[in-house]
C-alpha cells in the first residue's frame, strides 16, 4: 500500500510514474517488457545491468545542442570506427539549430525526428523500441543513440573493426583466373560478389541466426534465373534452425541439406566469389554467413565435382583432358585399395604369371594378410596427412614428406608390409587431391570397399559400388536429382559434364537447376570465315608484286 500510495504521490507532483525497479531475471524470459523508456536514467540503469561486467562496452552521457537535451550513446570498443563516433558526438553537442526560437519550444520527440533526419551524417540509421534490439545492434557493430524524453533509439551503422585482408585462396588454387578469395567479412564478401553481377538482379536477403551469436546470413540469387520455388525452399530451411551461434558456415550446411547421414556432399561449398557467381548465373543459390570465408550454393550436384573454375578460363581440349584426368582419379582412389586386395586374394588368374610369382615372394615372411596390410597403410597415411595439415605450415610438410618416406622405407625392410601396397596406397593418396570437393566421401567409402573386396572378391566390390550408384540416385539437393543430367538422363547437357565443350556451344543453363531462363546467349557467336576474296592480301593496284 505505501509503495501505491507514493507513486500516485509522485504522479500528482511531479506529472510522471517511475517505472519499477529492473529486474534482469524477470525481463530476459519476458522479452516483450524490455521497452526503451522515456527517462534516460531508466535507460541507462537497464543498459548498466544488461552489460554487468562487458568492460568493453563504452556508454557515454553528454549534452546535446549546448544542454538542450540529455543524450546517450552505446557501442563496443573496437567494433566501431572512433573518428565517426567523434564527428557525430561534435556535431550534437555543437549543434546550433535546437537553440533557434522556432526549434526551442520543440517537444523531444521532434528534437528527436529533427536530429535523425537532418543532423545525422550517417549512411544507414536505424530506429528501434526494444533494448533488445538496441543490443543486437551494438554487438553487430553499430552505434546506438538515446534521447532524453524519447522512448525510442537510433541505431548508426559505424562498423570499423579489423579484418582480414582480401587474398589468394588457399583451398583452390589455379593456374589462370581470378585469385580474390572470400573472407570472414560479410561486407566484404558481398562487395567481391557485386562486383562480378552487377544490377538489381542480384538479391541479397540477410537473416540472423543463432540465439547468442546473432549471426548476419545473406541469401544471394539472380532473380530472374534461380527458381521461386528453390529460393523460397532455402529461405524457409534456414529461417527454421534454432541454434546457440553460428560459427562457420558448415553449422548451416547440416540442417539445410536434403541427406546429413549421406556420405554425398548435397550442398556446396567454395572459397572464390567468382565461382559463387557462376553458380548464381546457372540458377543456383548462394549463402554467405559472416564470419566464414566460406560460401554455401544450392542446389549441389555430383558432377560439380570434377568441375573447377579453371575449366572455363582454359581452351577446351585442355579442359576437358584435365576433366576426364579428374574422373579416372575418382575411380582410382575409391576403388584401387579394394580391386588390389579383391584381385590378390580371390583372383589371382587375372594378374599376369610374372608378376603373381613376384607378388608371392615379395609377401613371403610378411605377417599379416592383406586386408590387415591395407587397413593399416591407409590408416597410417590419414594420419599423416591430418598432422601435415594440423601442424605449423613449415613443419607440417618436412613431417608429412620426411614422414612418408622414412615410415615407407622402414616398412619394407621390416618385412611388415609389401612394395606394392605402398605403391597403392601412394597412388590412392596422390589422386585423392585431384578432387577435393570429394575427399571426404572418398576418406569415408573407401573403408567399407576394402572390407568388401577382402571378403567377397570384386564380386562385393561391385555389389557396393552398385548400391552406393543406387544410393546417390535417391538424393536430392533442395528437390534437384542428385545425379543430374546423368540419372535422369538429359543428354543436351552433357557438353559439360564428361568434356567442357566450347562456350559458344554452351548456350543453355542446367535445364534441372533453371526453369524459368534457359537461354544463356544467343546462338551462331563462333567467327565465320569470309566467303570472298582475303581482305590481307594486297591489290595490284596497292603495291603488288606484279607492278615491278
Amino acid at each position: 500500500m505505501l509503495s501505491k500510495f507514493v507513486r500516485w504521490l509522485q504522479r500528482r507532483l511531479f506529472k510522471q510514474v517511475p517505472e519499477e525497479p529492473f529486474n534482469l531475471a524477470e525481463k530476459a524470459t519476458k522479452p516483450g517488457r524490455l521497452k526503451i523508456s522515456s527517462n534516460l536514467n531508466n535507460n541507462l540503469a537497464r543498459l548498466q545491468e544488461l552489460y554487468y561486467r562487458c568492460d568493453d562496452t563504452v556508454m557515454r552521457r553528454f549534452e546535446i545542442g549546448s544542454g538542450r537535451l540529455g543524450g546517450l550513446i552505446v557501442y563496443l570498443e573496437g567494433f566501431v570506427d572512433q573518428d565517426r563516433v567523434s564527428e557525430i558526438m561534435d556535431g550534437l553537442m555543437l549543434l546550433s539549430r535546437l537553440t533557434d526560437p522556432q526549434c526551442s519550444k520543440m517537444k523531444a520527440e521532434q528534437s528527436f525526428d529533427l536530429i535523425v533526419n537532418q543532423c545525422l551524417v550517417a549512411g544507414e540509421t536505424n530506429l528501434v523500441e526494444n533494448l533488445q534490439q538496441v543490443t543486437q545492434g551494438v554487438f553487430r557493430g553499430e552505434l546506438a543513440l538515446f534521447i532524453n524524453g524519447v522512448a525510442r533509439a537510433v541505431l548508426i551503422d559505424l562498423k570499423g573493426y579489423e579484418h582480414r585482408n582480401v587474398s589468394i585462396p588457399e583451398t583452390e588454387v589455379v593456374i589462370r583466373g581470378p585469385r580474390e578469395g572470400f573472407i570472414e567479412e560479410l561486407v566484404t564478401n558481398l562487395i567481391l560478389l557485386r562486383r562480378r553481377i552487377k544490377g538489381p538482379q542480384l538479391k541479397v536477403e540477410k537473416i540472423f541466426l543463432g540465439e547468442q551469436s546473432a549471426t548476419a546470413v545473406a541469401i544471394t540469387y539472380v532473380k530472374g534465373i534461380a527458381d521461386d520455388k528453390i529460393v523460397e525452399e532455402v529461405r524457409r530451411r534456414l529461417k527454421r534452425i534454432k541454434i546457440d551461434a553460428v560459427l562457420d558456415s558448415g553449422y548451416l550446411e547440416e540442417y539445410i541439406e536434403d541427406a546429413p547421414y549421406s556420405p554425398f556432399p548435397t550442398v556446396g561449398n567454395t572459397e572464390k566469389p567468382d565461382v559463387v557467381a557462376a553458380k548464381l548465373l546457372e540458377g543456383r543459390v548462394g549463402i554467405l554467413v559472416d564470419g566464414s570465408p566460406f560460401a554455401l550454393t544450392v542446389p549441389h550436384l555430383l558432377v560439380e565435382a570434377f568441375q573447377v573454375s579453371e575449366d572455363y578460363y582454359s581452351r577446351p581440349f585442355y579442359a576437358s583432358m584435365t576433366r576426364l584426368i579428374r574422373i579416372v582419379a575418382f575411380m582410382i582412389t575409391l576403388l584401387l585399395p579394394a580391386i588390389y586386395v579383391a584381385v590378390q586374394a580371390y583372383h589371382p588368374e587375372m594378374i599376369p604369371t610374372i608378376l603373381v610369382v613376384r607378388m608371392a615372394g615379395a609377401r613371403e615372411g610378411i605377417p599379416f594378410p592383406a586386408l590387415l596390410e591395407a587397413f593399416l597403410m591407409l590408416a597410417i597415411y590419414e594420419l599423416l596427412k591430418e598432422a601435415g595439415l594440423r601442424m605449423p605450415r613449415a613443419v607440417g610438410q618436412a613431417v608429412a614428406i620426411v614422414g612418408t618416406l622414412v615410415l615407407g622405407e622402414a616398412a619394407i625392410r621390416s618385412g611388415i608390409v609389401t612394395p606394392a601396397m605402398v605403391i597403392v596406397v601412394a597412388l590412392t593418396g596422390i589422386t585423392g587431391f585431384v578432387i577435393p570437393p570429394e575427399s571426404e566421401s572418398i576418406a569415408v567409402l573407401k573403408f567399407p570397399l576394402l572390407f568388401a573386396g577382402s571378403f567377397l572378391g570384386l564380386f562385393g566390390v561391385m555389389l557396393l559400388v552398385f548400391v552406393l550408384v543406387a544410393h546417390a540416385v535417391s538424393l536430392r539437393s533442395c528437390g534437384v536429382p542428385y545425379t543430374s543430367p546423368l540419372a535422369p538422363a538429359a543428354y543436351g547437357e552433357w557438353k559439360d559434364v564428361f568434356i567442357r565443350a566450347p562456350w559458344p556451344l554452351l548456350q543453355r543453363r542446367p535445364g534441372v537447376i533453371d526453369r524459368q531462363n534457359l537461354r544463356r546467349q544467343p546462338a551462331e557467336q563462333t567467327p565465320q570465315p569470309s566467303k570472298g576474296k582475303s581482305s590481307r592480301l594486297p591489290e595490284k593496284n596497292e603495291g603488288s608484286p606484279d607492278e615491278f
